[in-house]
């Protein structure tokens, strides 16, 4: 990496945006109740922006941390040490003072920084800085508050809207794109593998693309009319060089066990997208949509529902996983591609929904001719079917 100054800057701000972009994740999964960047605070009675911080971090309790990320200790480290001192005293509900590096530091500068947390665990200097943590283990630290105390269904919730906002952040990165395009100094990237898979998805190169925005908040993915969630989870704009833009929009699938939901629905509203005018499937679907599991069902019942089902298996399958065919905008809120994050966080597959379905139907099938179990979530029995699929 470069040693310029504005090489370090960019390296610096890169290393900002890594953070903020994990801080966003872990507030889309309720793991924190907010945070704040560029955080800059003072005296009561003094002037209000003597102190800086990166961030601020507020969790579910009200507590308070900073946290400060640097690449280098060599930069400014002391002047850390004086806005956490004073932040802190003029703040009772700033409890800790966090520094955070990332991953990709060289092994030198990490040594450094491991160095220090020695240092200041073994109070052998007086720091207000509570330790010094490695990327990865402050994302650990901040999902193990998130979660503690909480129920397996609430976890898997809060761990695919944190996924969701890791993909949008991904896709975003700037210095991603840039290392893509062939400019690997001066940048910390983070997650480009899932950028690199996107793009060799949709079939951009790197080369060709200015800019990239993507969300994965609902300031930007609308409901859908029926006040239901879309299919997709997030909502992509590529910016060409020659100027064109293209959308794209992504359901995102993160699992560590052997199946995961891919949504719940409406009995008319399958019957609406699939096959509209025909009254016998409506009726079954309902009816399975009242008694809400498979016992119930009668034997005569469930070979009707599979032979009806099985001419329309692939637009039965564009609808549940993207919602093909049903409510909503099809540019912004039907899917056209599927992410899928396995029990291992950095096993990762892109897919277009096309290649998805295919994949799908090329497996045993489950329940009714179909690749998805049917069943209904906690409280929802009579009000809509959930599908999950093999992973």
């Amino acid at each position: 990496m470069s040693e310029t100054n504005s090489g370090k800057r960019q390296i610096g701000d890169d290393a900002q945006n890594v953070i903020e972009g994990y801080l966003s994740q872990v507030k889309q999964a309720g793991f924190i109740q907010d945070f704040v960047s560029n955080y800059y605070a003072g005296y009561a009675g003094k002037e209000k922006k003597q102190f800086y911080a990166p961030f601020l971090v507020e969790l579910k309790s009200g507590e308070k941390w900073i946290i400060y990320s640097t690449t280098s200790l060599r930069d400014r480290i002391k002047g850390c040490y004086w806005d956490a001192e004073n932040l802190i005293a003029a703040d009772e509900t700033i409890k800790t003072a966090y520094i955070v590096y990332l991953d990709g530091i060289s092994d030198k500068e990490k040594k450094r920084f491991e160095k220090l947390r020695k240092r200041i665990k073994e109070g052998k200097i007086y720091c207000p800085i509570s330790d010094v943590l490695p990327f990865s283990e402050f994302q650990n630290l901040m999902r193990g508050i998130g979660t503690e105390g909480k129920s397996s269904g609430y976890v898997k919730g809060a761990d695919g809207r944190a996924f969701e906002a890791r993909v949008a952040s991904a896709l975003r990165n700037k210095a991603n794109l840039r290392v893509l395009k062939g400019k690997t100094g001066d940048s910390m990237t983070s997650d480009m593998e899932i950028l690199e898979a996107f793009l060799d998805a949709i079939g951009v190169k790197p080369a060709d693309v200015s800019y990239i925005l993507a969300y994965s908040d609902s300031d930007h993915i609308k409901k859908l009319p029926s006040g239901g969630p879309p299919k997709t989870d997030v909502l992509c704009y590529i910016v060409k060089t020659d100027g064109t833009q293209i959308v794209e929009t992504i359901s995102c699938k993160n699992t560590d066990g052997d199946s995961v939901s891919v949504g719940q629905h409406k009995a008319d509203d399958i019957c609406d997208a699939i096959d509209p005018s025909n009254d016998e499937l409506r009726n079954l679907l309902n009816k399975w949509q009242i008694e809400g599991t498979l016992s119930a069902f009668s034997e005569a019942d469930s070979a009707r529902l599979t032979e009806l089902l099985n001419p329309l298996m692939e637009k039965f399958c564009n609808y549940v996983i993207g919602g093909v065919g049903g409510l909503g905008d099809q540019t912004t809120q039907w899917a056209r591609y599927v992410i899928v994050c396995h029990a291992d966080p950095n096993d990762i597959d892109v897919y277009t929904l096309q290649k998805y379905v295919e994949q799908l139907l090329a497996q045993p099938t489950e329940h009714y001719g179909t690749p998805f179990s049917w069943t209904y979530a906690s409280k929802s029995k009579g009000k809509n079917i959930q599908f999950k699929v093999s992973v």
